[in-house]
């Protein structure tokens, strides 16, 4: 979870940096990230996201049956489960948006 976290704030700090465009022969190129990735996320922007983690994970179970290594069958659960844990985390969260 910390490293979630982490990662949220890194990308915060990334998004509200704000670089000076780019000068290549005195005409001034777009900064490589659309202005609306800049803009910070909303609760409809969070809604989405758990939403879209949910179906992957869904999709990931089903995936799951059609491995045949017990050993990595055992490590994708394990992940299942802890993308499952932090779904849950945010769907709290969320709540409070």
């Amino acid at each position: 979870m910390a490293q979630v976290i982490m990662l949220d704030r890194e990308v915060c700090a990334r998004s509200t940096q704000q670089s000076p465009p780019l000068q290549a022969s005195g005409i001034g190129i777009a900064p490589a990230l659309p202005v609306a990735s800049r803009r910070a996320p909303r609760s409809e922007d969070v809604y989405r996201a758990i939403l879209l983690l949910d179906q992957a994970a869904q999709h990931a179970r089903l995936l799951v049956k059609y491995i045949s290594d017990s050993s990595r069958r055992a490590n994708f659960e394990a992940q299942i489960a802890a993308i499952d844990h932090l779904l849950q985390i945010a769907r709290g969260m969320a709540l409070r948006l």
